[in-house]
């Protein structure tokens, strides 16, 4: 389905993150992004961001797996 994440695509979800910082949307849109494209390293890095802010946040809990 996804070949890879853009560079344009992943700065604006990134900028979308850092103006938002608190909103599980923008978060999770990111980590799911770095999912399809198979970078697992990053998804680990954005769900244990997300787990800092939201320790109970199910489905960052378990992409982080």
């Amino acid at each position: 389905m996804f070949q890879c994440l853009s560079e344009e695509a992943e700065f604006y979800l990134r900028q979308a993150v850092e103006i938002e910082a608190m909103g599980l949307y923008n978060g999770i849109m990111l980590t799911v992004a770095y999912f399809f494209v198979r970078n697992y390293q990053r998804v680990i890095e954005e769900c244990e961001r997300l787990l800092v802010v939201y320790p109970r946040f199910i489905m960052a809990g378990w992409m982080r797996c």
